[in-house]
């Protein structure tokens, strides 16, 4: 995602509103994450490749930030007195008032740089100049050098600068066609923006410019700009990704999606979730091709040898005919002979000979008896492997339809990737490498489903006993509620605290015993008594087996068996709790 100049001054203007005046209370970088708590708001940078700048607002609950050590403690007590954008490039800055413990105020800004696909901050001192803090684009900005915004003033911003002005710059220079005019003179439009400006125009970038469509240019790009002064964000999609923009992109088709919202930050939040979403759809649909290519590479693999056992079989009835023959004549064989050729017995004619290669470390007999094992060996897989082979080519067949299904973006993975599971063939979202048997790492790859309760609880639930094992013993928190349905195997469930000091609600009890009533064998019955305890007195018995947990101190509840709406947020163990 990028930022042009009117996406960034509108956004400008939008923090303005909401930060100048207030105090922050405390700072922390948490990640690639700078959060500032703001009143009743807060503001977080976010330091992301896809480079993001969100303001959030009462919409969406966050816990209380606490205070960071670092360059954060010179952000703690400072008051917002002016949000802008430095020069006229896509830099916002926060200009911030500090007082001392003697009533001595200094002053400092905190800037945002979102010209590339890395956001960068940097806190800087107003009296010295220099960078106390920074996050992200390390490689350009250092604490202690001397900062300095890209300012961009060589540049024109049409609703501002004289048109007058921009056409003699024109004219002065060596530039050509009106794309590398837009480039080179206008100020901060990406490519979204440079292909709106055209539209709005009703010019091409490769137009060798006049005087008459150097106008038209200049109107549009106006026009744009006394736009960008109305809170709106959009947020549209192209080529199945998804962009924001200040401004209302005229250039796409009637009935293209496009989301409306009353401010930038509510459509750069919305842009950056569904892009996230998209990408962890086609990187969870690249696993599952994976998966499905391995797998058949497998069963063709298994296949192949078990034809060439089945092959090999068909040789039984030779090695049973020589151990019969070998017993018959014992007393025509040599000791210790490497090589025999007696007279074959199941001739009708009694003029054929047989050949027979031995163990000359055997006598007669027991390479006889060697013969008959092997004969018998080969019987059984005779038997045994068609229906086998029968098995597992229809299992190729279905792995491959399941490739095929996959391949087809419109198909939904989930009914691909609960066939895989129902096999017991499981990628990395279950913890699983392999599909027959690899094991799993200890402590890896647990996602168990995931509700939220009414009044707002997180309620975690294992798929499997491994799953289950590893949320009760190593993903709860010894203050998190544990719940089981009691007399019916079952998934184990937590109910997360999550920092709070205060109870959870019997709706939130209920609402979290429904859901372990649900997945478990009682979720047929009406009611199902479920029990339930802190998880520190939940542990597992010696040398027990997955799954398997002894609790003290429970209650009982009884509940109908409920599922509560998945979320699309995912746990994995080594989360940060």
């Amino acid at each position: 995602m990028a930022y042009d100049y009117y996406t960034v001054w509108a956004l400008a203007n939008e923090l303005k509103e909401a930060l100048v005046g207030k105090d922050i209370y405390a700072a922390n970088t948490r990640g690639e994450v700078l959060y500032m708590q703001l009143g009743d708001g807060s503001l977080l940078a976010e330091c992301r490749r896809d480079g993001t700048l969100r303001l959030l607002t009462a919409d969406r609950k966050r816990g209380p930030v606490t205070q960071g050590h670092g360059a954060e403690r010179y952000l703690a007590g400072a008051r917002v007195i002016d949000v802008g954008v430095a020069g006229r490039d896509r830099v916002i800055f926060l200009r911030l008032a500090r007082e001392n413990r003697r009533g001595e105020r200094s002053y400092g800004s905190l800037f945002f740089e979102l010209l590339s696909n890395r956001v960068a901050c940097a806190l800087t001192s107003e009296r010295t100049g220099e960078i106390l803090g920074a996050w992200g684009r390390e490689d350009r900005i250092k604490i202690g050098q001397v900062y300095a915004p890209p300012t961009g003033l060589d540049r024109f911003l049409p609703g501002i600068d004289e048109e007058g002005l921009f056409i003699e710059k024109v004219v002065e220079g060596e530039l050509i066609n009106l794309g590398d005019i837009c480039r080179r003179l206008l100020v901060g439009l990406d490519r979204q923006q440079m292909a709106e400006l055209f539209y709005r125009s009703g010019l091409t970038p490769e137009t060798d410019w006049d005087q008459e469509n150097l106008h038209a240019l200049w109107v549009a790009a106006e026009a744009m700009f006394h736009e960008a002064e109305e809170p709106n964000g959009y947020a549209y999609q192209l080529k199945q990704r998804w962009h924001f923009s200040a401004l209302k992109p005229a250039r796409l088709l009637e009935g293209s999606l496009v989301e409306v919202a009353d401010s930038v930050s509510a459509v750069v939040s919305y842009t950056t979730r569904e892009n996230g979403k998209a990408e962890r759809t086609r990187r969870h649909r690249d696993m599952l091709h994976q998966l499905l290519r391995k797998e058949l590479k497998s069963c063709r693999k298994k296949l192949a040898a078990m034809r060439a056992d089945l092959k090999e079989a068909e040789k039984g009835s030779d090695w049973e005919r020589k151990g019969h023959i070998l017993l018959a004549q014992v007393d025509s064989v040599t000791p210790a002979s490497q090589e025999v050729e007696l007279k074959d017995i199941f001739d009708p004619d009694g003029k054929r000979r047989c050949r027979i290669v031995l163990n000359p470390q055997l006598s007669a007999v027991e390479n006889a008896g060697h013969f008959l094992k092997k004969a018998q060996k080969f019987q059984r897989r005779e038997t045994l492997l068609p229906e086998r082979i029968k098995r597992e080519e229809i299992v190729e067949k279905e792995l491959a339809e399941c490739e095929a299904r996959l391949s087809d973006p419109d198909r939904d993975a989930r009914e691909i990737e609960e066939w895989l599971e129902n096999r017991g063939i499981r990628g990395k979202k279950s913890g699983d490498v392999s599909p027959r048997n690899g094991k799993r790492k200890e402590g890896q790859g647990a996602y168990p489903r995931q509700y939220t309760t009414s009044d707002g609880w997180t309620v975690l639930a294992g798929r499997n006993n491994k799953e289950n094992d590893i949320l009760t013993h190593k993903m709860a928190a010894q203050n998190d509620m544990w719940f089981h349905a009691h007399g019916y195997p079952g998934s184990h469930v937590i109910l997360r605290r999550e920092g709070r000091k205060e109870e959870p609600s019997k709706q939130s009890l209920g609402e979290a015993a429904g859901v372990a009533a649900f997945w478990s064998k009682g979720k047929s019955a009406k009611k199902v008594p479920v029990v339930y305890t802190l998880a520190k007195y939940v542990s597992k018995p010696k040398g027990g087996a997955p799954g398997q947990a002894i609790m003290k101190r429970e209650k009982t509840i009884i509940v109908e068996p409920k599922v509560l709406a998945e979320s699309k947020d995912s746990y994995k163990l080594n989360y940060v709790k």
